[in-house]
């Protein structure tokens, strides 16, 4: 079996991660890597010591956008979690607490990072952000605008399961190979 890559094993290390997160409204990772090593890790949730997302429930807030010629009624807009902080900022927050520098590292997270994240991976002077999940309120262009490389996570095909039946022996869910699945092994 091949080798798992080093942008695959840190991509999996944060979907560890993200299994730690108490936000009852998504599960994300962020890990933070220099020289091919960790150097630092987060997970979304409230701050230490604080209650919890899943002992107390999100704090979400509503917003109310006023009528106008367009929307002739009050429309409600929920803005998300607001006891949670978000993965990419605790690893960020993290590194700072040890005392280890960002500079030229990269971040790995199982989402795209939001602005207010964004503006955080810049000042911490991080290069590139690898992400695995699209962020309906992403900052993709806010990062690219500061020339920090930016770009969603492509597995390779030893780490994505076969959507539906391998295409050679049938079997549902092998883990994909040079011939076929790892069940059949092109055989």
């Amino acid at each position: 079996m091949p080798r798992l890559n080093r942008s695959d094993l840190f991509m999996e290390i944060a979907g560890l991660f993200a299994e730690r997160s108490t936000c009852e409204r998504g599960h994300v990772g962020a890990v933070i890597v220099k020289e091919k090593h960790i150097i630092s890790h987060g997970y979304n949730g409230a701050p230490s010591g604080m209650p919890q997302c899943d002992e107390v429930g999100c704090d979400t807030l509503e917003v109310y956008t006023k009528p106008n010629s367009t929307t002739p009624r009050w429309v409600e807009h929920q803005l998300g979690c607001q006891r949670a902080i978000h993965a990419e900022a605790n690893a960020i927050a993290y590194a700072a607490k040890v005392g280890v520098k960002c500079d030229c590292a990269v971040m790995y997270s199982t989402a795209e990072p939001c602005k207010k994240c964004s503006e955080l991976i810049i000042q911490a002077g991080i290069m590139a952000v690898h992400y695995d999940n699209p962020y309906r309120l992403g900052a993709k262009d806010f990062l690219d605008s500061a020339n920090i490389i930016v770009h969603q996570h492509v597995w390779t095909p030893r780490t994505m399961p076969i959507e539906g039946p391998c295409p050679n022996c049938g079997h549902a869910g092998g883990t994909p190979t040079s011939g076929g699945c790892d069940i059949c092994d092109g055989d």
